[in-house]
């Protein structure tokens, strides 16, 4: 378990800069309700990614772990495209996908 919340924290730190900062840009700070949105965002994904870890664990460790290996290594292709290019994910990206 531990394992896992490690796994999720590191995933939050080091790849959802983009994301973070598109939501701040949209978020009104000086308002609780800005604050509730931009907790709520950062809870949902830590919860979705350890619950996708959990599952995928109850059926094999090693399975775990190779899903989070190449989970790691698009987000990290994703974020040096993101970072680089100036790419942003934008409503017909996700459409066509």
């Amino acid at each position: 378990m531990s394992f896992t919340a490690a796994v999720c924290v590191f995933t939050l730190a080091a790849f959802q800069a983009p994301l973070l900062s598109y939501a701040l840009r949209f978020s009104d700070l000086h308002t609780v309700e800005g604050w509730v949105q931009i907790l709520s965002l950062q809870v949902l994904q830590f919860c979705l990614f350890a619950a996708l870890a959990c599952i995928l664990a109850t059926i094999a460790l090693w399975l775990m772990k190779t899903v989070v290996a190449v989970l790691f290594i698009v987000n990290a292709v994703a974020l040096y495209f993101m970072l680089t290019y100036g790419i942003e994910i934008d409503r017909t990206m996700v459409g066509n996908i």
